[in-house]
């Protein structure tokens, strides 16, 4: 299944995933991974949007807790 697709691709591109077997672990992997960029990544590639918002969703439940 293509997740993503944005040629040119570059070894900086590239994450580690614990597995490939789930789409959603992928996405949420990446979004976790892509930081302060995530927002503009989601941007730009609609497959990313929900892990996105999901994790800016977290981050911000986090900081109410403390």
């Amino acid at each position: 299944a293509e997740l993503l697709c944005h040629p040119p691709l570059e070894l900086s591109n590239i994450a580690h995933v614990v597995s490939l077997e789930s789409a959603d672990a992928v996405l949420t992997t990446i979004a976790r991974l892509l930081g302060t960029e995530a927002l503009a990544a989601a941007r730009a590639h609609p497959p990313l949007r929900d892990a996105v918002a999901e994790a800016v969703r977290a981050a911000v439940a986090s900081r109410t807790e403390t």
